[in-house]
């Protein structure tokens, strides 16, 4: 549907035509994963939702990123896709060969380059007042814009600076007044704007109480407002009597029809403007709420499912949702949702014929005992059906970016404690003795790429710096008595591995560490109740390697991001603590090897990535055939 919106001069930078510019710019400058997602579903590139999905998923099943599979050219791509890709490519060198020129010279080498600006000059006479004027307009405003940057910086103003500099907060977007549109089609503009114009049709929107009248007033450091001399009470009411008649223009511009619209909003308790009752004398009802529509075509099919599984649904609206699903499929092959020989209700349920201990081969433990980890064993403590979706059966391959930042913490960590190995040196570690040495390795190690968006990344590699000065600070590095030391004990039986960050001698006795990457500590009374501390003194009283040294005296989870009366935080687990915990160790290990995979109630669900396949959620709970 057409449309324009009346508004007064805005930031350049906010025009689609020249934000797809920008992050062509910063992705070829400085390769944002962020920046390539844009230009790719901008007018410059022009690839659909569908093509860019398709993309993100092939270069996830290839184990690389977005922007190295659009390096080396995939094939197997539909032939446009793959000329738009290139195109991409091209654009970018070019941009990154006039890195070091100005401004204004890189945006014309684009612009000579690009087909889509080329369409443009071809279609600027064909319609008038349309798109194509509109983009055309304020790319020549934005080149004027880039002439005048060059120009402030006496002609050295290069297109990195410019990025650069729109990105600060002290930095003013020029402002740009968009042309005048053709009439025909919806017009959006404000309250004020509408003042002398009419319409047969007025939607007026957003009429909830805080926004019209306004809850308060923006302030200047200056505010002639204030000059006159009335009392507070009396400039609420004059402020209600100006957005009252402000309220009536709008909703008098209608020859025919007004519709009056209004929301809770966000946080369900918006009420709507009591304008509403003054204007019809009585509060409308509200109209039931409607169910909003798909984004994906996976969200479509499992709609279309649950409708079509259904089975007190009428038989029109079953049927509709079985030809949706065969459109699905035909529209989006890839998409499995709407596949039926994939529905897993389909199949009848099958009962194992090796019990699951007995298909993990090559172990010289009895049939009836167990091989794992204090880290798998405290999955199965929190929630059974957790441990067999991750650990059994490995539906949860992928790692965080949590876990990228927390294994180079670790790395450095042991690093300034000990020596690394030949074969660590390798591979480019070496004995880190100071914080300078620490942080140059922390950026060494830091990938940006790891992380969601670029913000992200700036704030983990923010963190890391203060959890490295408060470690050399606070831990003393260097002085433990030992450091990643990998442990095996026998527990009745079982074989448990693991590894200890840490181990102090203090007097006779043992400090056992293990350090958190958290910015967040657990409470004192889980720490007690932790099964990680309980095996970490399994292992300081039964591996000779540490009980040789002493008994332990303490367990703790320490947080170097986490300050706590001038300490980095801790939490502690006693000796007697920990041999209550383990009272439990035996029934936990006998309940993995009784295939006792039931969901608990109790378990803590906030984090889980199994909510829609377990039975205690509503959206793992099973669909009726």
């Amino acid at each position: 549907m057409p449309y324009s919106i009346s508004v007064p001069d805005r930031s350049l930078d906010r025009e689609p035509a020249v934000r797809a510019f920008r992050r062509l710019a910063e992705f070829a400058l400085e390769r944002t994963p962020e920046a390539l997602l844009d230009v790719l579903r901008s007018s410059l590139i022009g690839l659909e939702d569908s093509e860019v999905r398709a993309l993100e998923r092939r270069a996830r099943l290839e184990g690389v990123t977005l922007a190295e599979l659009i390096a080396r050219r995939p094939t197997g791509v539909p032939a446009g896709v793959a000329g738009r890709l290139a195109e991409l490519l091209e654009l970018s060198e070019i941009l990154a060969t006039h890195r070091d020129d100005d401004a204004e010279e890189a945006f014309w080498a684009v612009w000579r380059a690009a087909s889509h600006y080329r369409a443009l000059r071809e279609n600027a006479g064909e319609t008038s007042g349309g798109d194509v004027e509109r983009e055309l307009e304020s790319l020549a405003v934005f080149a004027r814009a880039l002439g005048r940057f060059v120009e402030r910086r006496r002609g050295s103003g290069t297109l990195g600076e410019y990025l650069e500099s729109i990105g600060r907060a002290d930095f003013g977007a020029d402002p740009w007044l968009p042309p005048a549109r053709r009439r025909g089609g919806v017009e959006l503009l404000s309250f004020h704007a509408s003042k002398g114009r009419q319409w047969s049709l007025v939607v007026v929107c957003g009429c909830v109480e805080g926004l019209i009248p306004k809850g308060r007033r923006a302030r200047g450091l200056f505010d002639p407002y204030f000059l006159d001399r009335l009392s507070p009470v009396q400039r609420v009411l004059k402020n209600e009597a100006e957005d009252r008649r402000v309220f009536y223009v709008a909703t008098t511009r209608a020859r025919d029809r007004c519709v009056i619209t209004t929301s809770p909003g966000a946080s369900r308790r918006g009420q709507p403007t009591r304008f509403i009752n003054e204007l019809m004398g009585e509060a409308a009802s509200p109209l039931p709420d409607a169910e909003p529509a798909p984004l994906t075509f996976s969200e479509a099919a499992a709609r279309m499912r649950r409708a079509l599984a259904d089975v007190t649904a009428a038989a029109p609206l079953r049927l509709a949702a079985l030809g949706a699903l065969q459109r699905i499929c035909k529209v989006d092959p890839e998409c499995a949702a709407a596949q039926p020989r994939g529905w897993w209700w389909r199949w009848g349920w099958t009962e194992g014929a090796a019990a699951i201990r007995a298909q993990s081969g090559g172990e010289e433990l009895p049939p009836d005992k167990l091989r794992t980890s204090y880290s798998r064993i405290s999955k199965y403590d929190n929630c059974g059906l957790a441990y067999l979706f991750s650990v059994v059966l490995g539906l949860d391959p992928d790692s965080s970016h949590n876990m990228a930042f927390g294994s180079w913490i670790h790395q450095i960590f042991e690093d300034a404690e000990k020596e690394p190995s030949p074969e660590q040196r390798a591979g480019g570690r070496r004995r880190l003795t100071n914080g300078p040495m620490m942080a140059e390795r922390f950026h060494e190690l830091f990938e940006e790429t790891v992380f969601p968006n670029l913000a992200i990344a700036r704030q983990f590699r923010r963190d890391g710096l203060v959890l490295l000065e408060r470690y050399e600070h606070h831990l003393k590095p260097g002085k433990a008595l030992m450091s990643e030391h990998r442990f095996n004990v026998d527990f009745d039986g079982h074989l448990i591995r693991g590894r200890i960050d840490r181990v102090d001698k203090l007097g006779n006795r043992l400090i056992v560490y293990d350090y958190k990457t958290s910015r967040s500590a657990i409470y004192a009374n889980e720490a007690k109740d932790s099964l990680q501390l309980a095996i970490y003194y399994l292992a300081a009283t039964t591996d000779p390697d540490i009980s040789q040294h002493g008994e332990p005296a303490s367990m703790q989870l320490v947080y170097p991001a986490v300050m706590s009366r001038g300490d980095v935080a801790r939490r502690c687990q006693k000796p007697e603590e920990a041999e209550l915990v383990l009272e439990r160790l035996p029934g936990l290990l006998q309940g993995v090897l009784d295939e006792d995979f039931r969901p608990s109630p109790e378990a803590d669900c906030r984090w889980c990535k199994f909510k829609p396949l377990c039975p205690l959620w509503p959206e793992g709970r099973e669909l009726p055939a």
